[in-house]
């Protein structure tokens, strides 16, 4: 499931403003890349690919896939090899899709990665002026903590963060990683922790039972490459994560998209925490609050 981001509007009015992002300036085999973040929480990081770039790429925990512009893949003279269905919150769609040569994000590297090719109007959807998102599919590989406070991508495990804040186990599904976060009256709610998500996102079924919601008056967009679709304003007042408390959380409710589609019952936003370890194979999710 790509990024999204989520435009609240009453009379389209939004609710996180855009901005342009400067590319990270970061030694390019470094275990430390330094990235930009827009208000929203989207990160974005310097990614060479066959060593041409940088290009800029949303770092997207919440996607099954990669993806690039077809700007950015006709430079590098690469062709479609297959096509593949695009799911996301926001909807389906068939898209052609490249083979990436060598992938490499400081020192974490890939080769051979197949990455669906989007249009940039639509990458745009996720952030200005990204040209590309990074999705499981790379990320899976690697231990990595999103320093969201001194705006930095580690790879590796750093011992001190790592013991330090609230330890999830993370459960593999469909490409992607859930958490199931146990609630105060008994309830759990299975989230994808998603460092695309500009909200807390609730797919309409048992999770609205299990946490309190107030349903807003007015309606959101929510965007991302694979369309737009329409989602109601909510307030969600407590929402458990591990020892973490996040209370009064700005949320919008989404419609069942169809059988197949939502493997979990929302999208958590990791912009949220000061700080996010993925601990691959330990199967862990470390989150430290503001």
């Amino acid at each position: 499931m790509p990024g999204i981001r989520v435009v609240v509007f009453a009379v389209l009015l939004h609710l996180f403003a855009a901005a342009t992002l400067l590319v990270a300036r970061s030694e390019p085999h470094s275990a430390t890349i330094a990235f930009d973040a827009d208000p929203d929480g989207a990160v974005v990081v310097p990614v060479f690919v066959d060593h041409s770039g940088p290009f800029r790429f949303l770092v997207d925990t919440g996607s099954t896939g990669s993806a690039i512009s077809g700007t950015v893949a006709a430079g590098l003279g690469l062709r479609p090899v297959a096509k593949a269905e695009l799911v996301s919150a926001s909807g389906r769609v068939m898209l052609p899709v490249v083979r990436l040569g060598r992938t490499a994000v400081g020192t974490a590297e890939r080769e051979g990665l197949l990455a669906s090719l989007v249009r940039s109007e639509d990458l745009d959807q996720l952030t200005t002026g990204v040209q590309g998102v990074l999705g499981q599919d790379f990320l899976s590989g690697f231990d990595y903590t999103l320093d969201y406070g001194r705006r930095q991508l580690t790879w590796g495990v750093d011992p001190v963060s790592a013991n330090r804040g609230t330890r999830l186990a993370l459960t593999p599904s469909r490409g992607r990683v859930v958490v199931e976060l146990p609630q105060g009256d008994g309830g759990v709610v299975r989230l994808v922790p998603d460092s695309g998500s500009a909200v807390l996102v609730v797919f309409e079924g048992d999770a609205t039972h299990a946490i309190q919601i107030q349903r807003l008056s007015g309606h959101a967009s929510l965007s991302g490459m694979a369309g737009k679709r329409i989602a109601q304003r909510a307030m969600v007042r407590v929402l458990r994560v591990g020892d973490a408390v996040l209370r009064n959380e700005p949320a919008v409710v989404v419609a069942s998209a169809g059988p197949g589609v939502h493997d979990a019952d929302g999208l958590l936003p990791l912009h949220r925490f000061a700080r996010v370890s993925f601990l691959s194979r330990e199967q862990r999710l470390v989150v430290v609050g503001w």
